[in-house]
């Protein structure tokens, strides 16, 4: 059942990153129904899209070891990160 988690929340996250750093406007103004007018703004968009993905890139490579360590932990960050 995590691995299935940690795949869904992986494809998740990678795709909404992806989607920020290609088109940031795009994103925020389907999620948030605002756009981004200043380039700090855009800026900001791109740095969590990167860590977006980044997310999403732990959780893909732990998805099969999530009895170790390392896999126990991107699980509690991960359900931290989304309380």
């Amino acid at each position: 059942m995590t691995r299935t988690l940690l795949m869904l929340t992986a494809l998740a996250e990678a795709s909404t990153g992806a989607a920020l750093l290609a088109m940031p406007s795009g994103v925020t103004s389907l999620l948030f129904g605002v756009s981004l007018e200043s380039p700090g703004s855009v800026a900001v968009a791109h740095v969590a899209g990167a860590a977006l993905l980044a997310i999403g890139f732990a959780c893909w490579q732990v998805r099969e070891e999530e009895q170790t360590r390392a896999g126990r932990a991107v699980i509690k960050a991960m359900l931290l990160y989304n309380l």
